[in-house]
């Protein structure tokens, strides 16, 4: 976690024994830097539980975890809450849903 506050948004789990951990931070973890106040974070851990990698994902404002899934192909999707725009997309109101795959 970061020194500020951090939150877990879900765990989820692939067939080759990984675990997805995402949720929502408002400090730099691991080197990865905010965009905005708060950004949503997605963790790949191997089955011995070494950290794989670390991606974040954030607005210019909030950008927030609700939960995580991994798609048919082994690949993790976040779902969550953003006030501001993600890079590439228009906002359409004071908060929006995204989904995110990676």
């Amino acid at each position: 976690g970061s020194t500020a506050y951090d939150q877990s948004g879900g765990v989820a789990c692939d067939a080759g024994g990984n675990t997805f951990v995402s949720g929502t931070a408002a400090g730099s973890i691991q080197g990865q830097s905010l965009t905005g106040v708060q950004d949503a974070f997605i963790a790949k851990f191997n089955s011995s539980g070494s950290l794989l990698w670390l991606k974040f994902l954030g607005s210019t404002m909030q950008t927030a975890n609700t939960a995580v899934a991994v798609d048919s192909a082994g690949n993790p999707v976040i779902v969550g809450l953003v006030k501001g725009t993600l890079p590439g997309q228009t906002t359409l109101g004071n908060y929006d849903f995204f989904v995110a795959n990676f």
